[in-house]
């Protein structure tokens, strides 16, 4: 009686040991998937407040033409035409948007840096970062 005693208590060790790396594996994918997630929401949040800019300069006397160039970097933050500033959010390390016509179509790109990620976007607007 022991014995099965003692084996039943050593396979539900064995098992449940088992389990738990697979758990702390599947967390830290989550994880992951987060903060990429994080990352391209915060890219997608750029391009949004670009096309606004764009779409408000045209009540400006000097409206923002076409194609409009965004280039960002940590320290000096999202600068276009003459040094105007634009106020984001979240800034990427770097990177370079460009809004190519009325059709609020970006240029393909793949150098922005955001947080620990690259990211890219492709010609149908898709933002797309890996590690």
């Amino acid at each position: 009686m022991k014995k099965l005693l003692c084996i039943s208590l050593l396979i539900l060790l064995l098992t449940g040991c088992g389990n738990k790396p697979k758990e702390k594996e599947q967390e830290s994918l989550d994880k992951i998937a987060q903060e990429q997630e994080k990352a391209e929401e915060n890219v997608y949040s750029v391009m949004s407040q670009m096309m606004v800019e764009y779409q408000l300069s045209e009540l400006d006397p000097e409206p923002i033409e076409l194609p409009f160039t965004v280039t960002c970097n940590e320290k000096e933050g999202c600068t276009y035409g003459k040094g105007r500033k634009l106020d984001l959010e979240t800034v990427p390390k770097s990177g370079t948007f460009t809004l190519k016509d009325e059709s609020l179509i970006f240029e393909p790109t793949s150098d922005i840096k955001m947080e620990n990620y690259s990211c890219s976007i492709s010609d149908k607007n898709i933002v797309t970062c890996k590690k």
